[in-house]
């Protein structure tokens, strides 16, 4: 096609113009016309010029160099754009089938099968987008300018049954979430609810005959992300009985630690609340992070660190800290906190040890006579006095 352009609009044109191929007529300060071919070569997504002029040979050769600056001045934008434009196409897609009022409210069958069809191709082509190499941080953010978190969390909430529409949308947010410091996604996902939709979804996964644990684990890092931004996300997790579900696969995971991870993350963001606290210690979980604690050998120092922090979380109180004085954890973890002295020469366990003096000073910092006196027999014994003479 040929379309007459000022010189000045030639280069968004020729950016931004997606044609393959394409003839611009551009008025120059002489008024001689000069078309310019542009053709779009695919293989190496590089822009080539073919320009013709009836003018002489310089000022073609001056008007080609010209050109050929305005275009390659802004290849990184360029190639930003076409991605851009992909993913803003398929977020307008999505957002236009999940706003529409025949699909929110049931519609025909025919209509929801070819709208649930169009979802799965949308979040597929967005997730290939967004894996891809050439998706770097600049195209990060223009995605994030166009809304595409909260129209991804629409999808999810539109069709939270869906695997593959759900699926597609998970593994997304993971690789937006991927060693992303910024707190400003992770706030615009909480603005979303978005803690909900994936505890529903977690929910209704678990209920499943064979649910897929592998979600579920995804599930868990994404909460473990966006849980961190959301203070009401302990009392979400006790209603929608998230918490019973992060429990039951801590007990099936206790050596997987690339698995248990995400999940100690989730648990102790629950422990936080006094009344999931309070949960956990009857159901057990005191004896549960004992034995991780004392499974784990040192390389695992953060799976170590997650666990001590939810024994502190879980004996504030004085009445669960009874409770983990009768389990005999004091002798415990003086020895493990003994066994580090000697052998922390570059303080790389101080967190740690830090940890073990906090569940001891909770246990210790009671008021009942009875636990006074376990305490004390705990402390006062032969091994223990031996074990703290070696610390001093």
């Amino acid at each position: 096609m040929t379309r007459k352009i000022s010189p000045r609009e030639a280069s968004a044109a020729l950016i931004n113009n997606t044609d393959q191929n394409l003839i611009l007529t551009v008025y120059t300060h002489a008024n001689i016309l000069i078309y310019i071919r542009v053709t779009y070569t695919y293989s190496n997504k590089r822009k080539q010029a073919t320009f013709f002029t009836g003018r002489s040979a310089l000022d073609r050769m001056m008007e080609e160099t010209r050109c050929k600056k305005m275009i390659d001045n802004q290849p990184q934008g360029g190639k930003m754009d076409r991605s851009g434009s992909r993913s803003n196409q398929f977020l307008q897609t999505i957002e236009r089938i999940c706003s529409r009022p025949s699909y929110m409210c049931g519609g025909s069958r025919r209509d929801a099968a070819e709208d649930l069809l169009q979802l799965r191709f949308a979040t597929g082509k967005i997730h290939l987008i967004i894996t891809s190499s050439k998706f770097d941080a600049a195209s990060k953010e223009s995605f994030i300018r166009q809304n595409g978190l909260p129209i991804l969390i629409m999808a999810l909430r539109a069709a939270p049954s869906e695997k593959q529409i759900v699926d597609n949308i998970i593994s997304t947010l993971l690789e937006l979430l991927h060693k992303s410091s910024n707190s400003k996604y992770l706030a615009i996902l909480v603005n979303c609810d978005a803690c909900s939709i994936l505890l529903q979804i977690l929910m209704s996964e678990y209920k499943e005959s064979l649910p897929r644990e592998c979600l579920m684990m995804q599930l868990h890092q994404l909460l473990a992300k966006i849980g961190t931004k959301d203070p009401k996300f302990p009392v979400k997790g006790r209603l929608s009985q998230a918490l019973v579900i992060t429990l039951n696969l801590i007990k099936t995971n206790t050596t997987h630690y690339k698995n248990l991870l995400p999940l100690l993350r989730v648990l102790k963001m629950y422990s936080s609340n006094n009344i999931n606290a309070s949960y956990l210690v009857k159901n057990a979980c005191i004896q549960l992070m004992t034995r991780i604690v004392t499974n784990c050998c040192k390389n695992h120092s953060a799976i170590i660190k997650h666990a001590l922090e939810i024994l502190c979380n879980l004996t504030k109180t004085k009445k669960h800290a009874v409770r983990a004085v009768n389990f005999d954890n004091i002798p415990t973890f003086l020895t493990m906190h003994c066994e580090w002295h000697p052998n922390n020469s570059k303080h790389k366990y101080v967190t740690e040890r830090r940890l073990i003096l906090t569940f001891l000073k909770n246990l210790t910092n009671t008021n009942e006579d009875l636990t006074i006196q376990q305490s004390n027999e705990a402390f006062f014994t032969f091994t223990v006095l031996t074990l703290l003479m070696d610390v001093f």
